[in-house]
């Protein structure tokens, strides 16, 4: 019997009641007639049930207390093996010119953003000012994320929301995701929620959760029967900015 099998056997309450029931059994069932051929006495017998049940009895405590043991020992290490979601809403030019980032970065190009482009181009086509983004990246101790999954919830002034879904797969530790959160007009856009769900090299379902008009921040853990265990939630004071750093100087015009 397996470990999980005998953890499930032992919660059965008709188990303890043979336990408890099983001297008065065994009194009436087995040494009140005596077999053919059957050797040893009545003592001799009471005896050996003792020590089989004994036997019995620190088995099962042992291997309970393995798979109690076991048990923890993996949870740890799901624990010591998360990784978490840090995302700011970032302001930088389209398609993020002159903005240094990683080479493996990804800019992800949603119908929005598409749309959002070919509407620049066809009215705008010098248009040289920022629009927002959300830089989301994952830190923790491994190095990778896997089944990412991003989901932005975004409202129109006067208009109903629209759900901007990506999958991005593996996530890279290091490596920056640039989100552009912006329709075929440059201002009047609330992002109302961001939800990410990825999983950890350990294969733990995990979310990242953040609403911009509450001010919530959440990182979840989403467990085998769907049930949510929030295990991080900070109240977020996020501004729109940009990173100096990450910016290239202007080519110098040579004389």
């Amino acid at each position: 019997m397996g470990l999980v099998k005998l953890s499930e056997f032992l919660k059965k309450k008709w188990v303890y009641l043979v336990i408890i029931a099983s001297p008065v059994l065994i009194n009436y069932l087995l040494l009140t007639w005596r077999a053919w051929r059957v050797n040893g006495g009545t003592d001799a017998w009471i005896g050996f049930f003792g020590s089989y049940l004994g036997l019995i009895g620190a088995v099962g405590v042992a291997l309970f207390q393995f798979k109690t043991q076991r048990d923890k020992e993996i949870q740890q290490d799901k624990v010591n093996n998360r990784s978490f979601i840090s995302a700011h809403d970032f302001s930088a030019p389209v398609d993020l010119r002159r903005v240094v980032t990683h080479e493996n970065s990804r800019l992800i190009e949603t119908q929005q953003y598409t749309e959002f482009k070919d509407w620049m181009e066809q009215t705008n086509p010098n248009y040289k000012g920022a629009i927002a983004y959300y830089k989301i990246s994952q830190f923790g101790a491994p190095d990778i994320i896997m089944d990412c999954k991003i989901v932005a919830v975004i409202v129109p002034k006067g208009k109903a929301p629209i759900r901007i879904e990506t999958h991005v797969g593996i996530v890279e530790k290091g490596i920056e995701i640039f989100l552009p959160v912006t329709m075929k007009v440059i201002s009047d856009i609330e992002v109302h929620e961001l939800i990410i769900d990825y999983r950890t090299i350990r294969d733990e379902k995990m979310r990242y959760y953040s609403n911009p008009q509450t001010k919530i921040e959440k990182h979840l853990v989403i467990k085998p029967d769907g049930s949510e265990e929030v295990i991080m939630k900070n109240e977020s004071r996020q501004a729109t900015w940009i990173y100096p750093k990450k910016l290239t100087p202007p080519e110098q015009k040579k004389e």
